[in-house]
């Protein structure tokens, strides 16, 4: 080839690319909802629901179902002292940051030694056990108070801390 034929064969193909591309902006979509909505008709599309979404799995209300959303009344904390002032803020946590990751955190900086996250997250768990859901909970699946509160260190961060020959950081209980 030559290069007066290769000049010309990138001029045609810089043409053919800016004239497609040029005709591609000047495409209307056409409009896929041609006529209004009529919310009296109800379409229902058989064999398309899932197996565990009968009323017979329904459990019911859950707590937060009848939780009424308004503030809370004037001098209502004062009155009823601290330890309702905690639980209404433990509540408020709980529905506001649902699904966030932040629950477990929660009950492990509230816990305090009294086992409060033991008492929940098993409660949780033996719940869970007897639903019909899509996610499996491992029947043998217990929290232990004094134990599962806390991740493990990563070994190579107690070595690096522990390096000079003093023991600085050890590995929490249950990692042993």
């Amino acid at each position: 080839m030559s290069i007066s034929s290769l000049s010309r064969f990138s001029a045609l193909s810089v043409f053919l690319i800016g004239s497609s591309l040029a005709g591609a902006q000047q495409i209307q979509p056409r409009p896929m909802i041609t006529s209004p909505i009529n919310e009296s008709q109800v379409v229902t599309l058989r064999g398309n629901v899932h197996p565990l979404a009968q009323p017979m799995f329904d459990v019911g209300a859950a707590p937060a179902d009848n939780y009424l959303v308004k503030p809370y009344a004037a001098g209502a904390f004062t009155a009823n002292g601290q330890d309702y002032a905690r639980r209404a803020v433990r509540m408020e946590r709980r529905l506001e940051l649902a699904m966030e990751g932040h629950r477990f955190f929660d009950l492990q900086r509230w816990d305090n030694g009294t086992g409060l996250m033991a008492n929940t997250l098993n409660t949780y768990v033996a719940t869970e056990k007897t639903r019909h859901s899509f996610y499996y909970v491992v029947n043998t699946a217990t929290f232990t108070k004094g134990v599962n509160e806390y991740f493990a260190i990563p070994q190579q961060q107690i070595d690096a801390e522990n390096a000079n020959g003093k023991v600085v950081l050890k590995q929490n209980s249950g990692y042993n």
